[in-house]
């Protein structure tokens, strides 16, 4: 299980990559998530693999995502691209927001990003067609609620 909650910590950021792309400003919120997780994970007693650990594990191992038109992304934004009719957001910072819940937390970080991926879905939101300040600003009034 710690290196499944360690894989779950790597994909945090995948609603990011299918709602705005890559960018430095997406790889700021995937720590700010990522810390926030680590920090539930440790509150919660749920043991987290290490990144050493981590790379051990995927060396030697070649991803490849890529689209018909060239692009690439992970498998959330496959899944947008798809047209499917849900996306592993619940499993990802849903479980983030979860797990603080049951604990007395909050995970106003991946609770955003978990939101996200919901409107995403319901909105029937083009892939990469968000912008990312909005996301930011959203995060940032929900890090500031008591």
């Amino acid at each position: 299980m710690a290196r499944k909650y360690r894989k779950l910590l790597l994909n945090l950021n995948n609603v990011l990559d299918a709602a705005v792309g890559r960018s430095a400003r997406t790889v700021e919120i995937h720590a700010a998530a990522t810390a926030e997780a680590l920090a539930i994970f440790t509150e919660a007693g749920i043991e987290v693999s290490s990144v050493e650990e981590d790379l051990e594990r995927r060396e030697g191992m070649r991803v490849q995502r890529v689209h018909p038109d060239g692009q690439t992304g992970g498998s959330t934004w496959q899944s947008l691209v798809r047209g499917a009719p849900s996306i592993e957001s619940d499993y990802l910072n849903g479980e983030v927001v979860l797990t603080a819940h049951l604990h007395g937390l909050r995970a106003p970080v991946n609770e955003v990003l978990w939101r996200l991926g919901h409107r995403i879905v319901r909105d029937r939101i083009a892939p990469r067609s968000l912008d990312i300040e909005d996301i930011a600003a959203a995060i940032d009034a929900a890090q500031h609620v008591a």
